[in-house]
């Protein structure tokens, strides 16, 4: 079987979960090499298909490495004005790439590499509704909330690879719910309510189990980054103690149908 040639790490969360923070707090750490959603760019668009082999897994990953693309190192202007920078090594022991789409594609990219792990990100549902319905540059505002919040079928057109609305939501949670059972040592489930209640505590654990060190300026950076607020929807810096503001701001009819489709325990567990 082909391996990468690095510790590869993904972060996979549904759109407006929060892996932009947790990719920043990764990037963080100088042994990092940080890249930004590549199979949504144009340098590696469909790159990879649910038929790829293990070699071209492999090769799509390496080829990361040595890329210049700037949308993939997240150093687009229109894009990541507000991305920190940060000091890096000479020689990069860890590959971490985020992704909010292409999740259907997970359960094979483990099965195929060793060397591959995921930590899923999962928001409370609520939540990732609301941040959707406020993010001007993925939720149009001549669309409705209350026709879009179950499929988004505006903005997922039917393509398997786009995750928006809550049923996709539920997909992908179920989907993280299982692999982190099923591949535990490749796979690590990270609720963004932990995230924002024990920040360094949790990046302290999802870095030891990611086989990294946490470093002066990877603490540093989510100290700073809880600290002080920047008033941008894309913004990685934001002062808040909760994850509750849909309970005042999202509209009632949609959270109470939200809360009432989650019946089950397991999906219940995001929303404790």
């Amino acid at each position: 079987m082909p391996g990468l040639s690095l510790t590869t790490i993904l972060i996979h969360g549904v759109p407006r979960s929060g892996t932009s923070w947790l990719g920043q707090i990764f990037n963080a750490h100088q042994d990092v090499a940080y890249r930004y959603q590549p199979l949504f760019s144009h340098a590696f668009k469909d790159r990879l298909a649910p038929d790829s082999s293990p070699e071209a897994v492999a090769e799509f990953f390496d080829d990361l490495m040595i890329t210049d693309d700037p949308f993939v190192l997240g150093r687009d202007p229109d894009i990541h004005a507000s991305n920190p920078e940060f000091s890096k090594s000479a020689d990069s022991t860890h590959l971490v790439v985020k992704h909010v789409r292409y999740h259907h594609l997970l359960s094979k990219w483990l099965r195929s590499q060793d060397n591959l792990k995921v930590v899923a990100l999962v928001r409370h549902p609520c939540a990732v509704m609301l941040s959707w319905f406020n993010a001007p540059r993925e939720f149009n505002p001549e669309w409705d909330p209350h026709k879009e919040w179950r499929s988004a079928q505006s903005k997922n057109q039917d393509r398997p690879e786009e995750f928006n609305g809550f049923e996709r939501w539920e997909e992908a949670a179920r989907l993280f719910l299982r692999l982190s059972q099923e591949r535990p040592q490749q796979c690590r489930l990270l609720r963004y309510c932990d995230l924002l209640t024990d920040p360094l505590g949790e990046t302290e654990s999802v870095f030891r189990w990611a086989g990294l060190q946490p470093t002066t300026q990877s603490i540093a950076f989510v100290r700073e980054s809880t600290s002080r607020h920047v008033e941008n929807a894309y913004a990685v810096h934001k002062i808040k103690n909760d994850d509750r503001r849909w309970q005042k701001d999202l509209h009632p009819a949609i959270a109470d149908a939200i809360l009432s489709d989650i019946k089950d325990a397991e999906l219940e567990h995001f929303t404790r």
